[in-house]
């Protein structure tokens, strides 16, 4: 068993006040590790970098230098999601105190990864944790806890006792960045004395790993950011301790010694040592084509970005980002299992273009001779990445390559009630088929009229079938040679009172009764993964048009998936066919995001096809 249990969440509080406000926040998170789901590591705002600490061999494992121990870990190296304990760590630092008047205080700081629910795909969570203990409480009163980033204020009674937490970053299963901005920061690392000089890293069990201590060390830390305070006693003292100040006859540290104070902590931590990419967003990457002309345009934005570094030493100052990409899709590394590890250079005969850099936008331009085809994506190369040792090790990212849609005109006819959309796609050598969202009318030979619109959109976008969007503000108004329908004239009567009837009563149910002369087939199911989009179409016997619900399916375990039921989107039949193509199928609508296997369509008939098991493409 561990040495705090730390998957307690009940609070037993009388009552709590924030003694300080925040002061410093974690700078960033490493990338989603495919295995398991969670960040790869956690930086400070020094350039300590720590990553999950997953035990990798027995020896790590009994040795506590994650401070998992036998019994935990069901397997060693686990495998997520059957062989994964539930919470781990990235970083843990903690302290106890024994009172003269007899039980337990302890301090837990640390950075932790669990799950909301089960051990499964999808309830990863990531939080900072704050957590006091005092048991029993000597007398009543308010009870003061100092520690390396802040204190806390406890009002305890006598015989029972204090238990306070603050967990930062408790959210949306998949969001881990909530745990950067709670008050745990900069990272606690051992030092001769409280509050000096850092002391190195340590080798362990496994070879080629660096811990910031040994397992079994209790010594002073270093790396609170916050001033010397002052205590009950009148005396100035360093905030690297943890300290408890209670109220007048509480003789804590004994009679007539109303506190009690150590600066012996615990401290769990597995240097990252790896690949830091700069801070590189990846925004977009588009085509044109037209004639024999074939060219690329990629864009990024980019922030001065500074490495990490060893316990101990300084941390290298800031870089402007250097970017460039390829006309050729990544190249991708896998575990045994086949999860992505990292994503690596195209082949050998990949043209490299440099990007130009403006402040933190990034451009660049490629042509791609006639004939040769398109690519799905292209890869983005972050050539200032490094590892601890300030080695360079270029980061890469796919982008998804896209054609740009143009919208050339959009015209509100109010006395006819249609709508004209004009646009055209960069790609005019296979145009792809253009559609206005919302309305899901395609285009024909660059226009689609649309009729029964008694009240313009704000705003129209026109999607492409290849995953090009074009937007367009500029909806005009109007019918040539008919004026305007204008406002009656406002009364400046006095209103009449208002009158407001009884509600109608609630309309009866709709029940669908499925169409038993109708049978609906899938005869294809992709998910196209370089382009996040979905591609099902299948047959149905009635030739009239009618609508149809794309929904994710599949069982597992006997039970109903996940996402089961979830609506990806809808279409509407051409004669005896539909499909659908969803594009920008992100989040939720990734089926890599959830344990579905399967998809089924409903048709507004009432008819469903059975379970249909999809490619990842």
């Amino acid at each position: 068993m561990k040495a705090f249990n730390l998957k307690i969440i009940v609070f037993s509080i009388a009552a709590a006040l924030s003694g300080q406000a925040a002061h410093a926040v974690l700078e960033r998170t490493g990338p989603i590790d495919a295995a398991n789901g969670f960040p790869r590591w956690y930086m400070d705002t020094t350039g300590l970098n720590f990553e999950l600490c997953l035990p990798l061999t027995p020896a790590e494992l009994s040795g506590g230098h994650c401070l998992l121990l036998p019994g935990d870990a069901p397997a060693t190296p686990e495998v997520f999601p059957g062989q994964f304990f539930d919470e781990h760590f990235w970083w843990q630092a903690g302290a106890a105190l024994t009172p003269a008047t007899g039980g337990k205080a302890l301090l837990v700081l640390g950075l932790e990864a669990a799950f909301s629910a089960d051990v499964a795909p999808g309830n990863q969570i990531a939080f900072s944790r704050i957590r006091v203990r005092l048991a029993p409480v000597p007398v009543t009163g308010t009870y003061r806890f100092i520690h390396p980033y802040g204190e806390e204020s406890v009002v305890g009674t006598r015989g029972e006792r204090i238990f306070f937490t603050d967990d930062v970053g408790i959210g949306a299963p998949g969001d881990f960045t909530g745990a950067t901005k709670g008050r745990l920061g900069p990272f606690l690392l051992p030092s001769q004395s409280a509050g000096a000089a850092e002391i190195a890293p340590v080798a362990g069990p496994v070879p080629g790993k660096l811990y910031i201590a040994d397992p079994a060390r209790i010594g002073p830390v270093t790396g609170s950011p916050l001033p010397d305070f002052l205590g009950s006693d009148g005396i100035m003292h360093n905030h690297n301790i943890f300290r408890i100040e209670g109220p007048r006859g509480s003789n804590l540290g004994g009679i007539g010694v109303d506190f009690i104070e150590t600066t012996g902590f615990s401290l769990m931590g597995r240097i990252y040592t790896g690949q830091v990419p700069s801070l590189v967003a990846p925004d977009r990457a588009t085509y044109t084509r037209s004639g024999g002309d074939q060219k690329v345009d990629v864009f990024a934005t980019a922030y001065r970005s500074a490495a990490s570094r060893l316990p101990g030493s300084v941390r290298p100052a800031g870089v402007a980002p250097v970017t460039s990409f390829f006309s050729a899709p990544c190249g991708t590394t896998l575990d045994a299992a086949g999860n992505l590890i990292a994503y690596t250079p195209p082949a050998s005969n990949a043209l490299e273009t440099q990007m130009v850099a403006q402040k933190n936008s990034r451009w660049g331009q490629s042509r791609i001779a006639s004939g040769v085809a398109i690519p799905d994506s292209v890869c983005l190369k972050d050539n200032s990445g490094v590892n601890i040792n300030g080695q360079s090790t270029p980061a890469y990212h796919p982008l998804p390559l896209n054609d740009t849609v143009k919208v050339t005109d959009v015209l509100f006819d109010p006395v006819n009630a249609t709508l004209t959309v004009k646009a055209m796609s960069s790609d005019q050598v296979a145009p792809p088929t253009l559609t206005v969202a919302d309305y899901n009318i395609p285009l024909s030979f660059g226009v689609a009229n649309i009729s029964g619109v008694t009240s313009p959109p704000a705003k129209i976008r026109v999607l492409s079938s290849i995953g090009g969007m074009g937007e367009s503000n500029d909806v005009a108004t109007g019918n040539a040679g008919t004026p305007l329908i204008s406002q009656a004239p406002v009364s400046t009567a006095p209103p009449a009172p208002v009158v407001t009837p009884p509600p109608p009563p609630p309309p009866p149910p709709v029940v669908v009764i499925p169409n038993p002369s109708e049978t609906v087939t899938v005869t294809g199911a992709d998910y196209v993964v370089s382009k996040n989009r979905w591609k099902v179409v299948g047959t149905t016997s009635v030739a009239t048009a009618h609508n149809f619900t794309l929904k994710l399916a599949g069982v597992v375990g006997g039970a109903p998936c996940n996402a089961s039921g979830r609506v990806i989107g809808t279409t509407t039949s051409v004669g005896n066919a539909y499909s659908f193509d969803i594009l920008n199928a992100t989040g939720p609508l990734d089926p890599r995001t959830t344990n579905c296997t399967a998809v089924k369509v409903e048709s507004a008939l009432g008819n469903v096809t059975p379970n249909t098991t999809f490619r990842l493409k």
